[in-house]
């Protein structure tokens, strides 16, 4: 005769197991948003503080990167809020109508598209980095153009599952490998001059740490993975976004500091800051840095494509893969302006179109959270403020 199942042990058991799941899907989702947004614009930091100072450049920068994590959480707010798989612009167009996805049509694929052909560049020149020395030889451009994009491209096409089952020790070792520049840059401890203070450049890298900081293309998989439960997506959305945002201004500040005053112009200036012995590390931190964020925002276009289009699947990928690598070949490749100009304009109106979308959803409830309606409405004309600002202060 069986012998009966005991229903406090059974009980014990299934909590044990629900609780081990919960904090795994949290401990994924965190993982996952910070290796998605720490990615190129981390490198446009140690660029940006030595032109504007440490604290003038810090200021701002807190300031955005308590912006973002509104904008995180409220995205997450309305992914939850609506059972249909869409992105941003199905979004727009379910809460604002035809013109709000008309401008979500041109604001978040010019987004993805940019911050793509930027992770193409730097990729490129990360891969060059770590193998020409290694490899004693020299090779152009273009050939470590061509492949960074073969590897996205056949990742993003047959190997995403393989990606995602490595993709919280990729971000582990990338979050080592920048506390290692920290801890190497203090035990230096060269630090000359700081930075001189320009206050009459405070507003200026909005755009920059816009995209250093903004993590809006992979909230709705945090979502996901996070088992659509509300707790553990904000606790991933916090979490990730805070340390993302602490990681990214240790490394930069660090960096300026080290620089003794001197203004860091281009990725070599930053090479150079490092003790010879180090300078490796890098573009470790460089190419693992780009590489996951760039999986992310392809999968997340082709996805957008996908769901609020309706291009087909294999068009998608195309559409996706191929587009920003042909704008590599035809647009200027300075990075801190392309990184201000997706950041202040595309990554700007994303931000604004989030808040407007909002707004349309908060206000219609009736309980305590429509009175969040009319702060949403303001983090909008913040974001819409800040796109304005790029016209009338000078570029850095």
């Amino acid at each position: 005769m069986r012998e009966s199942q005991n229903p406090v042990k059974s009980g014990i058991l299934c909590y044990t197991f629900r609780m081990s799941a919960a904090g795994s899907s949290l401990r994924k989702a965190t993982l996952s948003l910070i290796g998605t947004i720490i990615g190129a614009g981390i490198f446009g930091l140690p660029l940006v503080f030595s032109r504007v100072g440490i604290l003038a450049g810090s200021l701002i920068f807190w300031l955005i990167a308590f912006l973002t994590l509104a904008t995180h959480l409220l995205f997450a707010e309305i992914v939850l809020s609506h059972r249909e798989k869409m992105r941003l612009p199905g979004y727009a167009h379910r809460e604002l109508g035809r013109v709000g996805f008309i401008v979500a049509t041109v604001a978040y694929p010019l987004q993805l598209v940019g911050s793509n052909l930027i992770y193409l560049i730097l990729g490129a020149e990360f891969l060059a980095a770590l193998f020409e020395p290694a490899l004693g030889l020299t090779a152009p451009s273009v050939l470590w153009l061509a492949l960074f994009f073969a590897l996205g491209a056949l990742v993003v096409r047959f190997g995403l599952k393989f990606f995602a089952a490595v993709e919280s020790a990729a971000t582990w070792i990338l979050v080592a490998a920048i506390v290692v520049v920290v801890l190497v840059l203090l035990e230096k401890g060269s630090f000359g001059l700081p930075p001189t203070e320009r206050w009459d450049l405070f507003l200026a890298p909005f755009g920059i740490f816009l995209f250093a900081l903004s993590g809006v293309p992979a909230i709705v998989e945090i979502v996901e993975i996070a088992g659509r439960s509300r707790s553990r997506s904000n606790a991933a959305i916090i979490l990730g976004t805070l340390v993302a945002a602490m990681l990214s201004w240790l490394f930069g500040v660090s960096l300026a500091l080290a620089a003794g005053g001197q203004p860091l112009k281009n990725l070599t200036d930053i090479l150079s800051v490092l003790p010879a012995g180090w300078q490796w590390l890098l573009p470790v931190v460089g190419f693992l840095a780009v590489i996951t964020s760039y999986f992310v925002f392809s999968e997340t276009l082709q996805n957008t494509l996908r769901l609020d289009f309706k291009v087909p699947p294999t068009a998608a990928w195309a559409a996706s893969m191929f587009g920003p690598f042909f704008l590599a070949f035809v647009i200027n490749r300075d990075f801190l302006s392309l990184v201000n100009l997706v950041g202040t304009f595309f990554g700007g109106l994303s931000g604004a179109l989030i808040g407007l979308i909002g707004y349309s959803l908060l206000r219609r409830r009736d309980d305590w959270t429509r009175h969040l309606a009319y702060p949403v409405l303001l983090s909008a004309a913040f974001y819409l403020f800040g796109m304005a600002t790029r016209l009338i202060i000078p570029e850095l």
